[in-house]
């Protein structure tokens, strides 16, 4: 039998996930929980883990990489609501297997997990799609970079806008105050000659 680790904070979600497993006669539920810090006390280690990506007052994708250091052996396949930014590619950076996209039938769920078992690490065509366009945009990114000699953080906080994420959201990842990075948007505004932030996404996406 394969052991399954579920680290879900939807409480219907995790339920409905381990019910269905239940049924499955290949598969145990090896841990149910709801944070991640909790799997050092499991007893049993887990074949697969599902992972939720959006854990409540918890950045899980930076947490892979203790999850593989407490199970080096485990794949893990990413639950996520979104493919749309750098969150994917540092996922797999951390050591993710697979990725399915919430709302998904516990059938599907199933497939993956049988796919990534026998294959190691499965990508779906639109999740492939996806991290072909994240590469291509980074590449694309780092030209502008070298050529309006943008800071790294710059560059970064250029991509975050580009991916639609608010001033909050880019404030609260990088650890900043909004004036900071309201002077970091000024500041590259300056160095590609635009005076707003429609006339430096405009510019943007016709270099990219």
């Amino acid at each position: 039998m394969l052991a399954i680790g579920l680290i879900e904070d939807d409480d219907l979600l995790r339920r409905n996930i381990e019910e269905y497993m239940a049924l499955q006669a290949e598969y145990y539920i090896a841990f149910s929980l709801s944070n991640i810090d909790d799997i050092k006390d499991a007893i049993f280690p887990p074949d697969i883990i599902l992972l939720d990506i959006h854990l409540k007052g918890n950045n899980s994708l930076y947490r892979i990489g203790y999850i593989k250091d407490v199970f080096p052996d485990c794949k893990i396949i990413v639950m996520t609501g979104q493919y749309k930014d750098e969150a994917l590619l540092e996922a797999i950076k951390h050591g993710a297997s697979s990725f399915i996209n919430k709302p998904f039938s516990l059938k599907s769920l199933e497939k993956l997990i049988v796919h990534t078992l026998k294959n190691g690490n499965y990508l779906e065509p639109k999740v492939t799609n996806a991290l072909i366009a994240i590469l291509q945009t980074s590449s694309s990114i780092k030209n502008i970079i070298d050529k309006f000699n943008l800071t790294e953080k710059e560059g970064n906080i250029l991509n975050l806008l580009l991916q639609g994420e608010t001033y909050v959201e880019i404030a609260h990842k990088y650890q900043l105050t909004l004036p900071n990075i309201n002077h970091q948007i000024r500041n590259i505004c300056i160095k590609m000659g635009v005076d707003s932030k429609r006339k430096l996404m405009s510019i943007v996406q016709q270099l990219i």
